[in-house]
């Protein structure tokens, strides 16, 4: 974010915090509760949302040498990223072209990848370099028996693949207005940390609400982030169908007695972007965290993975120890107090018990984000 934005948002902040009132919208807006529990609207969704833009499977900073690779398997299809001996980033459907078996596992580094199955191996550019027992194939071309390849970019530090072969793939495009701001961060000189994956018996966007308000934070976090972040103060700014949503840190009164040329809001708030439709990117002062979400089986599931990022290597117990405390904080918060009661919103959903949603006049981001879904898949 640009200093003059912070210093803008600064200001608002320390207006809604003397006026002891959050910033709000004209009016309240209602969901209808179909939103979390319509079949169909659970099918166009993963068309027409999930199966058209391009989907988010790490950071650059995963990739950096030739022969490091990731899988990302969210999604329903496979897929291989892998840093060529050229230099070039290549992705491709993660199955072996003899029988179709997966490759490649989680992350790492490989010159080749073989199949389990019958051991046909494949290089860092796809193609068949390993074909056991060559005679009972006679006349295959090779060349035609490699990878199936997707497109991938790199922007902003961050790794973009094409949904299927022939989707629309414009990371530019799709990133639209937002694509300045996130160049800012710098996110390519940062260094992988873990993963966590997650399963959920919720809909993946009550996995996404969960980021879009702090009104929650007193009742539901007393012990985990309500002590660090003001509560029901947040500060919501739209990128076409994106977002950021700011979230105080108390420690933000430090600012008072400072110059404006000395205002930095970073080290004062989490700044959550929603990379629409499922990726929810945190930045922190001193990491950046990624909960990258997507439609499980069924309505009302949801598969995540949360990936960790860090400025510096952690190259000591005691880095480890500080960065796994740091993890473990935020998994406690979503994983013992967020994601349960996503569950038991989905419960609430299947017995329409609670009726449509109500979000109020400080919730914009919830109203937004679900506005945007409804365009996207032409809903009413």
């Amino acid at each position: 974010m640009r200093h003059e934005a912070q210093v803008a948002l600064i200001k608002r902040i320390f207006d809604c915090m003397d006026r002891g009132e959050p910033p709000m919208v004209e009016s309240m807006a209602v969901n209808p509760i179909a939103a979390y529990g319509s079949e169909e609207q659970f099918r166009l969704e993963r068309e027409r949302l999930f199966d058209t833009r391009p989907r988010l499977v790490g950071f650059s900073c995963q990739l950096r040498e030739p022969g490091d690779y990731l899988v990302d398997d969210l999604s329903g299809t496979s897929v291989l990223v892998v840093r060529g001996r050229d230099g070039e980033l290549r992705a491709f459907l993660n199955y072996c072209r003899h029988r179709g078996a997966r490759l490649a596992q989680g992350c790492g580094r490989a010159r080749t990848f073989a199949c389990v199955y019958h051991g046909w191996s494949y290089d860092d550019a796809g193609r068949l370099v390993g074909l056991p027992d060559a005679y009972g194939f006679p006349g295959l071309d090779r060349s035609e028996r490699g990878l199936r390849g997707l497109p991938v970019a790199e922007k902003h530090g961050m790794v973009w693949v094409a949904p299927r072969v022939d989707a629309p793939f414009d990371v530019d495009a799709y990133l639209g207005p937002l694509g300045p701001e996130l160049a800012l961060y710098r996110l390519e000189d940062y260094h992988y940390y873990e993963s966590r994956h997650l399963e959920y018996k919720m809909n993946w966007k009550i996995a996404v609400d969960t980021f879009g308000e702090s009104y929650h934070f007193k009742t539901l976090h007393p012990n985990t982030v309500g002590p660090i972040l003001h509560h029901n103060l947040s500060f919501f700014e739209p990128f076409g169908p994106h977002h950021r949503k700011t979230f105080v840190r108390k420690t933000i009164e430090t600012l008072r007695d400072k110059p404006e040329s000395e205002w930095d809001l970073i080290p004062q708030a989490a700044n959550v972007y929603v990379l629409f439709p499922g990726d929810v990117l945190t930045i922190q002062n001193d990491h950046v965290d990624v909960f990258r979400i997507r439609p499980g089986d069924r309505v009302g599931e949801c598969k995540m993975v949360m990936d960790f990022y860090i400025p510096e290597p952690a190259d000591t117990d005691s880095a480890h120890r500080h960065w796994k405390n740091n993890v473990d904080l935020l998994m406690a918060t979503v994983e013992t107090e967020d994601f349960p009661t996503g569950e038991s919103i989905q419960e609430g959903v299947a017995s329409s018990g609670g009726g449509d949603f109500v979000y109020g006049r400080f919730e914009p981001a919830l109203a937004h984000f679900h506005e945007q879904v409804r365009l996207a898949i032409g809903a009413a």
